[in-house]
């Protein structure tokens, strides 16, 4: 990423960014740099901490679905998902033939997804559902979320819905920082 492109991009009413990356590229070699590096500079630059993905099935697109039109009708889901943290920043190495990568999250970092997170929910449904991976992955979105959740209590007094991609059914709670 060129130096300033964060400070210039911070002075415009809208940055608009198209897909980047492509096969010219396309290496595993951490010596090489690859457009994605600069995608990343720009989200942390500009601390763009949540990417919001809207699932929404419009009537006229229900029969076009691999999902059966009447499971499908009605789908209006917004996931949020963390964007400058974790994997993508975390240290990386190779050593001979072997690889890692770290996932490191602050809790500040998951209490401000979590609260951007709460906001999106009373302004929609006044539903949250949190899903992570707890069989292998440390729970700290659900310490961290206590703060979050108790700054913004979510519309109509709802009960939170927190999930976890193991087994364990979805539950409901009166509290929205409790988790299974």
């Amino acid at each position: 990423m060129e130096g300033g492109l964060a400070d210039r991009c911070r002075a415009c009413d809208a940055v608009l960014l198209g897909a980047v990356g492509g096969p010219r590229w396309d290496t595993t070699d951490p010596a090489k740099p690859r457009p994605e590096q600069g995608l990343l500079g720009m989200r942390k630059g500009l601390e763009l901490f949540a990417n919001l993905r809207p699932v929404k099935c419009f009537a006229a697109l229900a029969a076009n679905s691999t999902i059966k039109p009447e499971v499908i009708a009605g789908v209006d889901i917004m996931v949020v998902r963390e964007l400058t943290g974790g994997v993508y920043f975390g240290k990386s190495e190779r050593l001979g033939d072997t690889a890692y990568d770290t996932m490191l999250y602050t809790d500040a970092e998951c209490d401000r997804l979590l609260d951007y997170a709460f906001g999106l929910a009373a302004g929609r449904r006044g539903l949250l559902h949190s899903v992570d991976k707890a069989n292998v992955l440390e729970k700290l979105a659900a310490v961290a979320g206590g703060g979050a959740a108790r700054r913004r209590p979510l519309a109509r007094g709802r009960a939170a819905a927190t999930c976890s991609s193991t087994t364990a059914p979805c539950s409901s709670s009166a509290s929205p920082a409790s988790s299974t």
